[in-house]
């Protein structure tokens, strides 16, 4: 996102974020710096700007996601 040529292809996965109908979950300081920047933060449903809680929180939520064939 701090490159220039990058800033297209951020801005349009913020969108698309923002657009999905799913549960959202972004994490870490760059990640909620380019959201804050191409779209409103309550677009997305988490927002944690500490890497290593969203991690914790990834860690406990992807056996679930698996159960359900995900």
């Amino acid at each position: 996102m701090k490159k220039k040529p990058f800033q297209k292809g951020t801005h349009q996965l913020a969108k698309t974020i923002a657009g999905s109908e799913g549960f959202s979950l972004a994490g870490g300081g760059e990640t909620i710096a380019a959201i804050n920047k191409f779209i409103n933060k309550d677009e997305v449903s988490y927002c944690s700007t500490g890497e290593e809680l969203f991690l914790n929180i990834w860690k406990e939520i992807t056996p679930s996601i698996e159960a359900l064939g995900g």
